[in-house]
């Protein structure tokens, strides 16, 4: 990761490089999206290895049981119903004078493979060149982290972030790349459910990186909105509801970081 004063210079010098990225990966994030795996040296490996306990004999049917109960889904996959269905999009950059980046789009949820899984299948445009992205995100149960990955049909990069649920929707952390600056930063998105039907997901920068987007940073202010997606249920989805969803009261959930 570049030092601030790097990371500001790289982006007052290079702005339009960094917002082109930025918006094709905001879109369709939906508070879910970005990061990588994580390799081990052989030490650190062999290090693992004995740490792990050395476990009696089980049956093997017994052992089947075990691992087929720790696969079923919970009730941190249930509130992840609440997404079914398809969703009218309205984004917003916070960047000055890049009003041309504001742009809608549509999103459709269905739950997938037993209900361990939500997909989400994005499509909008980017100054008027069609975009579609797709997600993927779940609740890992033995590391007790909701996981989510996002791909698009405008970059490589497969973006991971992991979150947890907050008291009105879930909080993300991960990290963004632009791909022709090579500059990685952290991001954290913030989820708001505004009861069943409608839903804010916001990208938050470090305020060294809004500040070289020229985003207004306001004092102590560690973490900036960078661009806003408003979810609204389209009109006929919201009509039909097929299946009761896990409502959420129209609270507000405030960074405490």
């Amino acid at each position: 990761m570049l030092a601030p004063n790097n990371l500001r210079n790289a982006g007052l010098q290079a702005r339009g490089t960094i917002v082109t990225p930025i918006t094709a990966i905001a879109i369709a994030t939906i508070a879910f999206g970005a990061g990588s795996w994580v390799t081990r040296s052989a030490d650190s490996t062999q290090d693992v290895a004995r740490a792990v306990p050395v476990q009696e004999e089980m049956d093997p049917e017994a052992m089947m049981e075990m691992y087929a109960q720790a696969g079923q889904p919970d009730e941190h996959h249930e509130s992840l119903k609440v997404f079914v269905g398809t969703w009218d999009a309205d984004l917003k950059t916070m960047m000055p004078g890049m009003e041309e980046f504001n742009t809608t789009g549509t999103a459709t949820y269905e739950m997938m493979f037993g209900d361990r899984f939500i997909k989400l299948d994005f499509r909008s445009s980017v100054m008027g060149d069609p975009m579609r992205g797709m997600n993927l995100t779940g609740y890992h149960k033995a590391r007790q982290r909701y996981e989510s990955i996002w791909i698009d049909d405008k970059n490589t990069a497969l973006n991971y972030l992991i979150g947890q649920k907050t008291e009105d929707g879930w909080v993300y952390e991960g990290e963004e790349t632009d791909p022709v600056a090579g500059m990685t930063l952290p991001v954290r998105d913030l989820i708001v459910m505004d009861g069943d039907d409608k839903f804010t997901f916001t990208r938050h920068y470090p305020a060294e990186a809004a500040a070289a987007m020229n985003i207004p940073v306001e004092d102590g202010q560690d973490w900036v909105p960078g661009f806003q997606i408003v979810y609204t249920r389209a009109k006929a989805d919201a009509q039909e509801k097929p299946e009761p969803r896990v409502g959420f009261g129209p609270t507000r959930f405030e960074f405490s970081f």
